[in-house]
């Protein structure tokens, strides 16, 4: 996984994130050339979009999923400066283990039911009219609904070579004419060769994502927040990662 920074246009690695808090969501181009590849029909249609691989992810023990629930929690509790559980007997039972995309319905779902109503973005998750003084019950009701719909360990992982070269004919064929046809202009300039972008991430070093380069035009500010009718509907087209069946298997 990755983080953004937008102060760069580059992407520093920085291992698993946790999909409830990511800026993340959801071509192949060669050593040859790095310009996009033209996706037939409709540039948002995410379906229409197959890589050139099929991951593999490697097999996850019951203990890592258990540490990566707890990981999960911990990372919501700590924003809301709630205390962190250390075992999972502290924690209400597992109803699903799920992937990015049922993520934030799911949690959505969750929290609606508990009180605070909220519907999931491309971008995240929004909570309609939320009292300051709600703020620890809410941090405590989100971190209770993340403890029963976790993202799967193996989604948390850290990627290889084959899921680096999904994302990467993801960005370039589907990401880029996805955020073109909301009339952004992307520099194609700025794509970096397949196999530097994907030696670039396993080093650990920084690496390219277009999202970094549109976001800091003052022209296309709207789209770049997902509160806006047009920055949410971006949002939940042109996602930052690929499907999770297309970058997992």
């Amino acid at each position: 996984m990755y983080s953004f920074s937008r102060s760069r246009r580059t992407v520093r690695v920085v291992g698993a994130a946790l999909g409830t808090l990511a800026l993340l969501a959801g071509c192949a181009a060669s050593d040859e050339g790095a310009a996009p590849t033209t996706q037939p029909g409709n540039p948002r249609d995410v379906t229409q979009w197959s890589p050139s691989v099929v991951p593999t992810s490697a097999p996850v023990t019951e203990d890592q999923q258990e540490k990566s629930r707890l990981e999960q929690v911990a990372q919501i509790l700590e924003i809301y400066d709630l205390p962190i559980p250390t075992s999972e007997s502290e924690l209400p039972p597992v109803v699903r283990r799920v992937n990015y995309e049922d993520s934030g319905p799911l949690i959505a779902q969750c929290l609606t039911e508990n009180g605070f109503p909220s519907s999931p973005t491309g971008a995240g998750i929004r909570t309609a009219g939320m009292l300051p003084e709600q703020e620890k019950t809410f941090g405590k009701a989100y971190g209770d609904c993340v403890a029963q719909y976790p993202l799967d360990a193996k989604y948390r992982s850290h990627w290889n070579a084959d899921q680096w070269k999904v994302q990467y004919e993801y960005l370039t064929e589907y990401y880029v004419p996805c955020v073109e046809s909301f009339g952004i202009s992307i520099d194609t300039d700025t794509i970096p060769e397949e196999r530097t972008f994907i030696e670039s991430a396993m080093s650990g070093e920084d690496i390219w994502h277009p999202i970094l380069e549109w976001t800091h035009n003052n022209e296309y500010q709207e789209l770049a927040n997902s509160d806006t009718p047009e920055g949410a509907k971006l949002a939940e087209a042109c996602r930052q990662t690929p499907p999770s069946n297309k970058l997992f298997g």
